[in-house]
């Protein structure tokens, strides 16, 4: 079931956390990877959203030369036996490229830099999850796509104009796929949008919630003036 249907088995995951919470009706926000995921949910359990804020996601599927380098630490025994031996230090060889290009064209945050610890990243139990999460992620992103079209709440999707691990017009094509939805392409940013304007995140998290107390069925935010946007970080 997690093979087949990854999207749908950590929505899933999710949605129970929230049941046992006691969270109801939340506007979800999800990032690169976890957009899609975060699209899976509101798909599956639509009445249980208030709606959807998507940042950097990864939406429909296209050729990517990243997955082919993690599908072996996907699999049984080899991705045992490089967890426990390479991959490690491979990953520790690769992380400062990798902040980079995930940040850039801005510089890695010096908090980011004191506060992630590439140790917790690297353990072989994480390196497994990233390598599913990679290998799964063309497979979820096609598998997803049917849901966009039937959509109905409001959806606000934010993209980095600078960004190079999911190029902006995949938050684009999105947009025209989701009816009603409001797209914000943020000039100067890369893929780390949450944290290069946090505050326009929140302001957007706040209009969607906005939009869904007020029950409009056609999606209108406040304060939207077209379907798509374009801010500069500040």
């Amino acid at each position: 079931m997690v093979l087949r249907r990854p999207l749908e088995f950590t929505a899933e995951l999710i949605y129970g956390a929230l049941q046992q919470l006691g969270v109801e009706r939340p506007v979800v926000v999800g990032h690169s990877w976890g957009a899609i995921v975060a699209l899976s949910l509101a798909a599956q359990h639509p009445a249980d959203m208030a709606g959807l804020v998507l940042l950097s996601g990864y939406y429909f599927w296209t050729l990517r030369p990243d997955v082919l380098l993690v599908i072996p630490g996907a699999i049984l025994v080899l991705g045992d036996i490089l967890r426990y031996t390479v991959s490690p230090w491979l990953g520790r060889l690769m992380m400062p490229l990798l902040k980079r290009s995930m940040f850039s064209p801005l510089p890695v945050p010096t908090r980011f830099r004191s506060e992630y610890s590439d140790a917790m990243a690297l353990r072989p139990s994480q390196i497994r999850a990233t390598s599913v999460d990679g290998a799964l992620m063309i497979l979820g992103a096609l598998m997803n796509r049917a849901s966009y079209d039937d959509l109905r709440m409001p959806v606000v999707i934010m993209a980095g104009a600078a960004d190079k691990v999911v190029f902006a017009r995949s938050a684009k094509r999105l947009q025209a796929r989701i009816p009603g939805s409001v797209l914000q392409i943020v000039e100067r940013v890369g893929h780390m949008v949450h944290y290069a304007v946090p505050g326009q995140v929140v302001e957007m998290v706040e209009r969607v919630a906005q939009a869904s107390a007020k029950g409009s069925r056609e999606q209108s935010l406040p304060g939207r003036a077209l379907p798509e946007e374009s801010t500069r970080a500040a």
